[in-house]
């Protein structure tokens, strides 16, 4: 019999270094979702961005009361450092489940009530969905507002079909219980955006939390130059 968790809620962690213009884009998709209120909360650990992360969020938590937003601070010096600064959001995190994602990731507004419903029936794994990649006419039509991700999530992910697609637990969704991510953490040896999602998947299997895709989650990631490793300009 699968292990019933009723009391699943999510914890939304997003970390975010001059990325204001998509974090825009995906937190518009975050705040719409239908998850009843009370469900989820939304952290940004933001390393004092100089782009206006900080006054945006505190605009969106005022609009959006019903919402938890966070604007978790983490000194600048550890702008690159993915680990870090999913380590600060995640001990502000208030919810039994912590959900990793990125800030360039737009959501439909039903996926924060299909993963709970996933976490209901089938219990601890860490759970992940796919990622399709936009082009970037695409993408600067969302960042402008000719186009709405909102409305039009399903005709985006119809025209993104034939892009490149990701089916793999990286750091993009991985959705773990709070104790495990609180326990294990993610490395701080690695002052990139890459590489320390795949060494935290492979501590959770070690740890015998196996990952699972949630049937139907989907994000659309949105396009912008390689900046794994540092981001000069303003995204």
């Amino acid at each position: 019999m699968a292990t019933q968790v009723t009391s699943a809620r999510l914890s939304i962690v997003i970390t975010c270094h001059r990325f204001l213009q998509r974090l825009r884009v995906s937190m518009r998709n975050w705040c719409a979702q239908d998850a009843p209120a009370g469900s989820f909360e939304i952290l940004v650990a933001d390393p004092h961005s100089p782009d206006g992360t900080r006054e945006y969020l505190a605009t969106v938590a005022r609009a959006f009361p019903e919402l938890r937003v966070v604007d978790v601070a983490v000194r600048h010096d550890l702008a690159r450092n993915k680990g870090a600064l999913t380590n600060h959001a995640v001990e502000a995190a208030a919810q039994p489940w912590v959900w990793l994602a990125d800030a360039d990731c737009v959501f439909p507004t039903d996926s924060v009530s299909r993963v709970l419903a996933q976490i209901e029936a089938t219990g601890p794994h860490l759970y992940f969905g796919r990622r399709r990649h936009l082009g970037g006419e695409a993408t600067d039509a969302l960042i402008v507002g000719r186009r709405d991700a909102i409305t039009e999530f399903d005709r985006l992910t119809r025209e993104a079909a034939d892009a490149a697609t990701d089916e793999y637990p990286w750091g993009y969704t991985q959705i773990v219980p709070r104790d495990v991510i609180a326990s294990i953490r993610y490395t701080t040896a690695i002052n990139s955006f890459a590489r320390s999602d795949e060494v935290f998947l492979a501590a959770c299997r070690r740890r015998g939390l196996r990952p699972r895709l949630v049937p139907g989650l989907e994000c659309l990631h949105l396009a912008h130059p390689f900046v794994w490793h540092a981001n000069t300009t303003f995204l």
